[in-house]
């Protein structure tokens, strides 16, 4: 019986609603967080020349690298009432698509494998907006440098096998909005939308005789995360 009593004191005090400066808000709190996204690329690949069979099978795999998971680390600080600048560390999974390169009778000539997977490192600054005593809401930016690499291999029955590595870096802008509620003094989560533009995210490139342009410059994500403050 006082092991029950216990444990519901503990919930009452833990979800209580009675009014406490949320976490967001406190002055001068150096605060961790991690999110878990998951992001929808507009991923584009073309020929440049007369598009065949392996063409467009390099072309369909190279659209279908269209979704992948990521997980932000940030470390940030709560600067007055209602900002907070965080550093921040994206590494994005491995997304990869596969396609058999066949004739007009249905006759396997070849295959075509793509992976990709892309970092980015920055800052960013977030507006929080407080809703009540432990509701919030974010609106934010970021600035960063992305690190992205796509690897085609492919095999044709005439051609032979070619690899092909593509490495690209540049500038990563981003924007996000989130609602957030403060747990208690030290923990609160927060859950909603990014949109990052990575700058010149476009490569030219040859593969089996064949030219090509890979383009992924646009990326829309969904989040949930956790943040500690100390």
């Amino acid at each position: 019986m006082n092991k029950s009593i216990y444990f519901a004191a503990s919930v009452l005090a833990l979800f209580s609603t009675g009014a406490f400066s949320a976490t967001p808000f406190n002055l001068d709190e150096v605060y961790l967080g991690f999110d878990l996204g998951y992001t929808n690329n507009n991923s584009e690949m073309s020929a440049s020349n007369a598009t065949g069979n392996f063409e467009q099978d390099v072309k369909d795999a190279g659209n279908a690298l269209d979704d992948q998971l990521y997980n932000d680390l940030k470390l940030g600080y709560t600067i007055n009432n209602n900002l907070r600048a965080y550093a921040f560390w994206r590494v994005s999974n491995e997304d990869s698509a596969h396609s058999r390169v066949m004739t007009s009778a249905n006759i396997q000539i070849g295959k075509v494998d793509i992976k990709r997977q892309e970092n980015i490192f920055g800052f960013g600054l977030d507006y929080l907006h407080p809703l009540s005593d432990r509701l919030y809401w974010v609106i934010g930016g970021s600035l960063g440098h992305y690190s992205s690499e796509v690897t085609i291999d492919s095999h044709r029955l005439i051609h032979g096998t070619d690899l092909t590595k593509l490495t690209s870096k540049g500038l990563a802008v981003g924007v996000n909005t989130s609602i957030g509620y403060a747990i208690n003094q030290n923990w609160s989560i927060e859950s909603g939308v990014n949109y990052m533009h990575l700058n010149d995210n476009v490569t030219k490139f040859e593969n089996n005789g064949s030219s090509f342009e890979y383009k992924n410059d646009k990326q829309f994500s969904v989040f949930a995360g956790v943040n500690y403050s100390f």
